[in-house]
């Protein structure tokens, strides 16, 4: 009988997965995205030229680099990855599957009580590790905050439901859920400020876990420790943008956290209120408008020239109407080249001063009525219209069932484009070899493998959602109560998906396409996760 029982003991630890078996997985993960090179994009210098300059100004202990009118478009959360990587000699690319796996694993820890056997622990891993959205190059191989967003986010999404789970019965971990979780939704904040993302998942996550900490009997004093822990997680936002604010300021003399959502916003808001001259989808002000706010904004007409004879044609756009014009996507950024060339942006202080003054004398105009306007605006996409709901509902199940597809895949990195000394500092600040890279047999190999994943990913997440489904409505007949880590899953996951999807469908409905792989990678991989 005893040998029985070591036997079966020993049987039992041979089949449970060892964490060899978890590293084997990351090193296969990590061979199959080997043969993808990335991809340098000189060129885009309000993207991934923008993330490599910071990031090598920050490495040479010069926080952002000198100011230019460019300097302060986006948040540092990115070169700061990058900078960390480069100084510790970490290829980019790996360190971003290593910081993703990290994550998977992060989630896997939090999903425990739903997943208690370790077997299947170990599959829903492999699962989270190759999702294919983490192998599309157009999001992976390029120097771009897509690359770690989606990592963040599900680290956000594991201390959330962790916290929840947690909550039940208070221990120990709660306090480090919480914790986690306020240090996820800095970074995220740092990554970028995106309220709609977080915001609806985190109130929830707060309310609940409160709540189940407050029903369960412990010490007066110990309780309320607990629920000030809880508590405090959304400070990690304000405190984050305070720092950033300080650091902007001391180095810029400017206390802001980035131009496009402080500055330019409060320039380009006023500009939707005005009646447009003529209306057409994703060219929220066209050039017919602008005539009317040239009259209105002599700040504006002094940058007339530089907007409307552009010698850089790649801003311009067609209209279904056949004029050439700017759409929402660039709009913004003609405005800050204009502005920088005009020499209105020597500094930060005068760039914030401009763009205010034209939101100043544009709503100067509202109130003397010699616009036709709406109400007050603030912001870099048009004000929200109810009759646009209908809409914005078809765009929403349509952002989501671009979230599952995987339609916009490529395993193979582009070439890219740039100057040689643009490409050398790609090169210098990732430790990367830059597509094109050699087309080896071995290569091609891992390109297949690759897409062969992909139409295996959308075959499982068409059962999963089959699957989902009858479960659902079985639970529903037979009344049975979901478990809270279920709940807590379904809930946050869902919020999660549905805030970030809602306001890509706003944009893609009235400023430009909203669905593009970049904008909905995040998306993607935390509604692929949820499934």
């Amino acid at each position: 009988m005893v040998a029985s029982v070591v036997g079966e003991s020993r049987l039992s630890r041979r089949a449970r997965p060892h964490p060899v078996a978890y590293l084997t997985l990351i090193l296969a993960k990590l061979w199959l995205v080997d043969g993808q090179r990335l991809t340098a994009y000189g060129s885009l210098t309000i993207d991934d030229n923008w993330f490599i300059r910071r990031a090598a100004a920050i490495s040479a202990g010069n926080w952002l680099g000198p100011f230019e009118y460019r300097t302060l478009i986006k948040q540092p959360g990115y070169p700061l990855f990058i900078a960390a990587a480069h100084f510790t000699r970490i290829p980019l690319l790996l360190a971003e599957h290593l910081f993703y796996a990290a994550a998977a694993a992060m989630v896997i820890v939090a999903l425990r009580p739903l997943l208690p056997s370790r077997r299947r622990r170990l599959i829903a891993f492999a699962l989270l590790l190759f999702n294919p959205m983490t192998m599309n190059t157009p999001i992976s191989a390029r120097v771009d905050r897509a690359g770690i967003y989606p990592a963040m986010v599900m680290l956000l999404l594991a201390c959330l439901v962790g916290l929840v789970v947690s909550s039940g019965r208070p221990d120990r971990f709660t306090p480090a859920w919480a914790f986690g979780a306020s240090v996820s939704l800095g970074c995220v904040w740092w990554l970028r400020e995106e309220w709609l993302l977080v915001l609806p998942a985190v109130v929830v996550a707060l309310v609940l876990a409160i709540g189940r900490v407050g029903r369960w009997p412990l010490p007066t004093s110990r309780r309320l420790a607990m629920i000030v822990a809880i508590a405090l997680v959304p400070v990690s936002v304000v405190m984050s943008s305070v720092a950033l604010e300080r650091l902007n300021e001391s180095h810029y003399g400017l206390a802001i956290t980035n131009i496009e959502q402080t500055s330019m916003s409060a320039g380009i808001g006023p500009m939707f209120r005005v009646a447009p001259f003529t209306v057409i989808d994703r060219y929220p002000i066209t050039a017919e408008t602008r005539v009317r706010l040239y009259a209105a904004s002599p700040t504006l007409a002094s940058l007339r020239n530089q907007i409307e004879r552009r010698t850089d044609q790649r801003y311009f756009s067609t209209r279904p109407d056949g004029v050439r014009d700017f759409d929402g996507q660039v709009f913004q950024w003609v405005v800050l080249d204009a502005i920088g060339a005009a020499g209105l942006a020597t500094t930060a202080t005068q760039l914030d001063q401009t763009f205010r003054a034209i939101g100043s004398e544009i709503d100067a105009a509202c109130s003397a009525e010699r616009l036709r306007c709406g109400d007050p605006h603030d912001g870099i996409a048009p004000a929200w219209q109810w009759s646009r709901t209908p809409s914005l509902a078809l765009r929403t199940l349509r952002g989501l069932r671009k979230t599952i597809d995987l339609n916009a895949f490529s395993a193979l990195s582009p070439p890219g484009d740039g100057t040689a000394a643009e490409r050398a500092m790609f090169t210098d600040m990732t430790s990367e070899s830059l597509a094109p890279g050699p087309s080896s047999a071995l290569t091609r190999l891992r390109v297949h493998l690759i897409s062969a994943l992909r139409l295996l990913y959308k075959l499982l997440i068409g059962i999963a959602v089959i699957a989902a489904v009858v479960r659902a409505r079985s639970a529903i007949r037979q009344r049975r109560k979901p478990s809270w880590t279920m709940f807590a899953v379904v809930t946050l996951g869902s919020l999660l998906v549905l805030g970030r999807t809602v306001g890509l469908a706003y944009l893609d409905l009235t400023a430009f396409p909203g669905f593009s792989p970049t904008y909905l990678s995040c998306s993607a991989g935390t509604h692929q996760r949820y499934w």
